[in-house]
């Protein structure tokens, strides 16, 4: 099976809304089910942008936040996700979005023949170990210090059967033995 890593499509990085002010809000750290609890079930974001704003089914910064569609879709593939609802506010252009922050299960999956900055914030070639992620279709990437979602490729067919916008997908290698390397 193919695996992907979820990305924005670049041709709604300039028109996707940018939240701001979300640091104080969300610890992207702390997005993991044994944390769930400690998220409102509804969540005010501001966003800025003027009147080009478009909103897409899939928002991967600052943290993966979905459609309705998307969250549909993510529950046929992974159906304990939990979702916390996100309001994506623009005052001043009136426009604002109901998006969901889903609570994916967090794999420690990468192999070592990865290559990952000595920060463990960004992956230059992800190289997935298929043992650690048998059967997911979504999840986020275990022990990193940036949020990087995992699409199986089923997953991502089904979104784009519905025709979600906004989704980038970034092939990646999957091992099927768990060497070192």
């Amino acid at each position: 099976m193919r695996y992907f890593l979820l990305k924005q499509d670049p041709a709604y990085q300039a028109v996707a809304p940018a939240v701001l002010k979300w640091h104080h809000k969300i610890d992207v750290r702390r997005i993991q089910r044994m944390h769930a609890a400690d998220f409102p079930e509804v969540q005010l974001l501001l966003i800025d942008g003027d009147g080009r704003i478009v909103f897409p089914d899939v928002i991967v910064f600052p943290f993966l936040l979905v459609s309705d569609m998307v969250r549909d879709v993510i529950r046929m593939y992974e159906p304990h996700t939990i979702f916390k609802k996100i309001v994506l506010l623009n005052r001043p252009g009136r426009q604002k979005a109901l998006y969901y922050m889903p609570v994916l299960e967090q794999v420690t999956c990468l192999d070592p023949s990865s290559d990952i900055s000595p920060d463990r914030r960004h992956i230059r070639h992800c190289v997935l170990q298929y043992p650690a992620i048998r059967d997911k279709g979504i999840f986020f990437i275990g022990n990193l210090n940036k949020q990087y979602t995992v699409l199986r490729l089923d997953a991502a067919e089904s979104m784009f059967h519905r025709r979600a916008k906004g989704i980038g997908l970034d092939l990646v290698e999957v091992k099927e033995d768990m060497g070192d390397g």
